[in-house]
């Protein structure tokens, strides 16, 4: 039997440290991990490649496209894409997201990859 391919992930974060130790994490963690670092870098990359599963975005980004508008607009083009949002900001911030998974900064490794394969549909980890 062949065993299934890992699943892709597109981490979606502007901070070079923070994108860095996530892209770290979940490679090491079995997954294929693609990394952009704003909505507009996101987007293309959701048009470009069909393989993405799943979209782990912070809310909070540059150049006017933020996580919850990146969202609406991934969901456009792939209505199906899985999402997770992340944010340490507080709920005022955080409008619009109240019906989108997400994961409150700072949170530890081990509730990041429970929270991804819950998203995926992979069960608790």
């Amino acid at each position: 039997m062949k065993a299934k391919p890992a699943a892709t992930i597109l981490v979606v974060e502007d901070d070079a440290d923070i994108r860095a130790a996530v892209v770290e994490t979940l490679e090491s963690s079995g997954y294929r991990v693609l990394a952009a670092r704003d909505g507009p870098e996101a987007l293309a990359a959701i048009d470009n490649d069909s393989s993405i599963d799943l979209m782990f975005s912070d809310v909070v980004m540059p150049h006017g496209v933020s996580g919850v508008e990146l969202v609406h607009a991934a969901h456009q083009l792939r209505p199906q894409l899985r999402v997770l949002l992340t944010s340490g900001y507080s709920a005022q911030v955080l409008e619009g997201a109240s019906d989108l998974p997400l994961i409150k900064k700072p949170y530890r490794i081990s509730d990041l990859i429970r929270r991804i394969r819950n998203a995926l549909g992979e069960g608790a980890a």
